[in-house]
């Protein structure tokens, strides 16, 4: 964290370019881009007014009797996918408004010594600030706790444990071309294995899909849960479209199973869900794709060795979907009671079929009443 005072400049983004703001003996210099160097410095350390013929075009000169209203609201934000530092609107004669996106963290402290020439014209929301006190009084107790439940050693091995997994999710993108079972069980594998540490050693990881925020809070790395944990098991769900199992009533179990992962996650990272809405969104559809495809890819391989039942259709019509990036098949067919039915299949069965032929539907049915239909070529 800089401690800026009136000597040191504050960097800003303004109309979308950075920005140098200064406090000047009398007035507020915003001077596009650049440092301050020491030829600038008077013996004090501080920076004089410029003079006329120095202001560029795109600079501002912003004197301290002009300014009547001062807005402050520092804190980490996201400001068009750049991450800032809160924001300074300076409202001049009452009539035209400059906001200041802060490009680095800065106390509130040093904002304040940096606007004390005009501490008067500052607004403030008491309810604003109280609210800012409790959450940075929340974040400092957070960071002290992350301090003291690090482990250098233990980071180290988690972060190999990451880069596994990275490694395997996307060898997996290929590898479910060739051996779908295996790499099914290995994504399985690595889901469950990465879930144990999540749990146990909440002080390496964070519900935040980005690093930097989380360093920027806390002054620390950490090891991102949305690309650590469910990713591998997001390749079952690719697994499972090749397979075109037809399932049916996977959805409750689904959906029960992800809200047993997700609640031990929600309790252990408490204090960052509760100040992210985004990520808690984020987590629950990501786990819950994951979840699904996983629990819904090892329940299908389970009811395959387990049919009840196999009926006699015959073939009325194929159909090829071709969608933007991928195609599907399906089977129109009558059954023996005269009823007309669609079902989707894989290609190879689609090759197989001739319109007119009679094909072979079997239904098989896995745990908790989840069934999947096949239908096979004679």
């Amino acid at each position: 964290m800089t401690d800026n005072n009136f000597k040191n400049p504050i960097y800003v983004s303004y109309r979308s370019s950075e920005y140098t703001l200064i406090r000047a003996e009398n007035d507020y210099y915003l001077r596009r881009g650049g440092y301050f160097g020491e030829d600038e410095r008077d013996e004090n350390g501080i920076i004089a007014t410029p003079s006329p013929d120095t202001i560029g075009k795109k600079d501002l000169l912003i004197p301290f009797r002009e300014i009547t209203r001062i807005a402050i609201d520092p804190k980490i934000v996201e400001y068009k996918r750049y991450l800032t530092y809160g924001t300074i609107k300076i409202t001049v004669n009452d009539s035209k408004t400059h906001t200041l996106v802060l490009s680095e963290q800065i106390s509130d402290q040093a904002l304040t010594d940096f606007f004390a020439p005009v501490a008067h014209r500052i607004a403030t929301d008491a309810k604003k600030d109280e609210v800012r006190r409790e959450q940075a009084k929340k974040d400092g107790d957070y960071k002290r706790w992350l301090t003291e439940n690090r482990d250098p050693t233990v980071f180290r091995r988690l972060k190999l444990l990451s880069r596994a997994t990275h490694v395997v999710f996307f060898a997996s993108l290929f590898l479910q071309l060739l051996w779908p079972i295996f790499t099914m069980w290995l994504c399985t594998a690595l889901f469950v294995i990465n879930y144990a540490p999540v749990l146990l050693f909440p002080a390496y990881f964070s519900v935040s899909a980005e690093t930097k925020k989380f360093k920027a809070l806390y002054g620390m790395d950490c090891i991102p849960i949305l690309t650590f944990l469910p990713y591998p098991a997001v390749i079952n769900l690719l697994i499972l479209f090749r397979q075109a199992p037809n399932m049916t009533g996977f959805l409750l179990p689904s959906l029960v199973l992800t809200a047993v992962l997700i609640l031990p996650i929600a309790l252990r990272y408490g204090h960052e869900l509760r100040t992210d809405a985004t990520r808690v969104i984020a987590l629950i559809l990501i786990m819950g794709i994951a979840v699904s495809a996983t629990f819904s890819a090892l329940n299908g391989q389970y009811a395959m060795n387990h049919p009840i039942s196999e009926e006699s259709l015959v073939v009325i019509e194929k159909n090829v979907h071709n969608g933007r990036r991928s195609t599907s098949y399906d089977v129109t067919v009558t059954r023996p009671d005269g009823t007309v039915k669609t079902y989707d299949v894989s290609h190879s069965v689609y090759e197989d079929v001739r319109t007119g032929e009679p094909i072979t539907l079997y239904v098989y049915e896995g745990l908790f009443g989840v069934t999947y239909t096949k239908i096979s070529a004679p």
